[in-house]
């Protein structure tokens, strides 16, 4: 999930969010359900024929330390 918004003629912020999960099988201590999750904040600025993207990211969840 995303969302986006215009900052001005030559800039736009975003916000996002993802979710993910999945099986990690044959492990010794048995199969596994893993969740893993984003949070992140891009600033995109655009200066004539080039654009600058900076993106700031967090994942978080299971075994994410």
């Amino acid at each position: 999930m995303r969302a986006r918004k215009n900052l001005g003629d030559n800039a736009s912020g975003s916000i996002g969010y993802s979710l993910h999960r999945y099986d990690v099988q044959g492990l010794l201590t048995g199969d596994e359900t893993l969740t893993r999750q984003s949070i992140d904040l891009g600033v995109d600025l655009y200066m004539g024929s080039w654009d600058l993207n900076c993106t700031f990211e967090r994942w978080f969840g299971d075994a994410e330390d």
